[in-house]
């Protein structure tokens, strides 16, 4: 049975080459019209065929013929009364199958590895590169023999979740979405090439709801303290005061700045993330700082490069040194749950100094470069002061009588 439809052209077998697949069935407005549409997969061509105007019944009964159809090729399933791909009353398989021999995980891992690395320049140096593969050999491969697990065709739709329990287990918040991403991608390779159900892990599984980490503003002290670095104590007071990013500030020169009076004087800051600029106030700090100033060129020589790559390799020896301040000074780093002081962490201090002085949301989105205050909240803290005058409001009550 052949579904034809006004508008429809239904491919033959033949031409639905080998493992090709439908994948979905999408709508789309032609001419003020909602129309049908049929995606056949990566192997199939032309991969979307235009179903034209039917109706919501007609649009599903012509994707399940096609599917038949797209299965029965991958798999070779006949209809169990004549041998005909072609009839419809055929058994349905749900979804397609493995459509070759299964292979040992381990095996599959170390090819898998060596496609991604011929991807990557010098396999040595590439960070990401080194953090897949120590994470596949040196954790993954064990955790499913372990568990039992030696073959591809082993794995399950449920094996998914088990992963993600896993690794909530063995790594922080942070790094199970991209751990777990890895081993999906391992798994839909698998399925791309056959070992196992392309479609096992479209669904199946929860991810669990991870924080997101904050950077930690910091103390008047901690501030003070890394102002007095030798190499990048100036970088440090430029983050301070302006606001801004750290590649935005490593990127500034002295021509970006006009000196006019005390309140109108000013500072072009480029935005590399959005691609534009910021025209803010200058603080009096570093007013006196651009008036001692005879030089051109950029404020930070051993910071600048027009490169983002390069420029943000520079300024990770700034973090680091940040890091290596607060912590021989004894200060704390981190927090219980993970926030981190980085160098981030003086912009936040900038947006949270300017909440204490009552300044608006508004006014905070403008000085950090935000073009809206909805991103305002995650750079301003409750004031802890504040925080317990307000309490102190409350009415105690005393058992048997109030005060």
């Amino acid at each position: 049975m052949v579904i034809v439809p006004g508008k429809v052209t239904i491919l033959s077998l033949d031409e639905i080459k080998k493992g090709a697949r439908i994948v979905k069935l999408s709508w789309r407005i032609k001419n003020g019209k909602r129309s049908a549409y049929i995606d056949r997969g990566r192997a199939a061509y032309p991969r979307k065929v235009y179903l034209g105007v039917v109706s919501e019944a007609t649009a599903q009964e012509i994707f399940a013929e096609y599917q038949l159809l797209s299965i029965r090729k991958t798999l070779g399933i006949v209809c169990a009364d004549c041998g005909n791909q072609d009839h419809a009353h055929a058994a349905v398989a749900t979804e397609p199958g493995p459509t070759q021999e299964s292979k040992s995980i381990s095996e599959f891992v170390e090819e898998y590895l060596f496609s991604y690395g011929k991807r990557v320049k010098d396999k040595t140096k590439n960070v990401t590169y080194k953090q897949v593969s120590s994470y596949f050999l040196n954790k993954l491969i064990p955790w499913f023999t372990s568990k039992g697990i030696t073959t591809l065709d082993q794995i399950e739709r449920k094996t998914s979740q088990d992963i993600i329990d896993w690794l909530c287990d063995e790594y922080s918040s942070k790094s199970v979405r991209t751990r777990f991403a890895d081993t999906k991608r391992l798994v839909t390779k698998a399925g791309t090439l056959g070992y196992i159900s392309e479609d096992l892990w479209k669904t199946g599984y929860d991810l669990p709801e991870l924080r997101q980490k904050q950077h930690l503003p910091l103390t008047g002290e901690e501030l003070e303290l890394i102002f007095n670095h030798s190499k990048y104590g100036e970088y440090y007071q430029w983050l301070y005061y302006t606001g801004k990013r750290p590649i935005d500030v490593s990127r500034l020169k002295w021509e970006d700045i006009t000196l006019r009076g005390k309140l109108d004087s000013e500072i072009v800051i480029g935005n590399e993330k959005k691609d534009r600029d910021h025209v803010n106030g200058l603080h009096p700090v570093l007013q006196a700082k651009a008036k001692a100033n005879k030089k051109t060129g950029p404020i930070f020589p051993h910071l600048y490069d027009d490169d983002t790559k390069k420029c943000q390799d520079k300024f990770k020896y700034a973090r680091e040194a940040l890091k290596k301040t607060l912590s021989n000074a004894c200060y704390e780093l981190v927090n219980r749950y993970g926030d981190k002081k980085t160098l981030y962490s003086l912009k936040h201090t900038s947006g949270q100094a300017l909440s204490a002085k009552g300044r608006s949301a508004e006014d905070i989105a403008i000085h950090l470069g935000h073009s809206n205050t909805d991103t305002v909240h995650a750079y301003v803290r409750p004031d802890l002061g504040q925080s317990n005058q307000i309490v102190a409001d409350i009415p105690t009550i005393i058992p048997g009588g109030s005060k």
